[in-house]
Parts: C-alpha cells; structure tokens; sequence
C-alpha cells in the first residue's frame, strides 16, 4: 500500500535537507537501492490514456474521450495521428508528427539520446520497425 499524500507531506516536512533537497527512504524505490526505479509503485492516477506512440507516430484520443469508459485498444477507431497545423487524420496518413531520434541508435541501444519531432522516421529503432502493437 502507497504513502498517503499527508504522510508524504509530514515526511517531507520533517526531511528537508538544508540543501533544500529532499532524500527519500531506499524503500520508495522498486529494488530498495539508489539505482532504483522511483516513483513508478502504484500511482495509478498519474497513468495518462489517450496518448500513444506507433512507429513514433503521435496518436491521441481527441476530445478527452478517453477520460470516458472506451476501448482504448488498437483496434478503437477513435485514435487519430497529428498533422503539423494541428489537425487530426488517420492514424498512418503520410506528413503526421513522429517523434524520431536526432541520432542513430546503435544495435546494443547504449547512450543517451535526444529526440526531436518531425514527420518522417530518419533514425528508427528495430522495435520502432517491428511494432506491431
């Protein structure tokens, strides 16, 4: 079971480093240990819908649709891709936006990369090029 907002808050209160830096217990993590995962346990209200990603094309739910009770599947005909005007079109009509790497990723996928939106894939990953969702 997850910490309640006010016991989050009377720890914070009582752990304020005068760096002003808070330092969570390592039980917060997933593993116990620094290298941890960190706020991924539970929070299920911070799980977002009506947003995905396919072959780094930018995909959303318009309307907040998804806020209702849908299928939010792959097989749902309400997902619609992102022109750069900001108009919505058919998931895999050519010129949507993608996010794409701004570099190639090697095989081994080590490093730090950055991305940059655009509306051609120029650096797709092979998990990009085998998506099938």
């Amino acid at each position: 079971m997850g910490k309640g907002y006010t016991d989050v808050y009377r720890w914070r209160r009582k752990n304020l480093q005068s760096s002003n830096r808070i330092r969570p217990p390592v039980s917060w993590s997933d593993n116990w240990q620094e290298d941890g995962i960190w706020d991924l346990n539970g929070n299920v209200y911070e799980w977002q819908g009506g947003y995905r990603t396919v072959d780094g094309e930018i995909q959303i739910i318009p309307d907040n649709n998804a806020a209702k009770q849908i299928s939010q599947g792959s097989e749902s005909t309400l997902w619609k891709a992102i022109m750069p005007d900001g108009s919505l079109v058919d998931p895999g009509t050519p010129g949507t936006l993608k996010w794409d790497y701004s570099n190639p990723v090697p095989e081994e996928g080590s490093g730090e990369y950055a991305f940059k939106l655009n509306t051609v894939l120029e650096n797709p990953t092979q998990n990009t090029i085998n998506n099938t969702e």
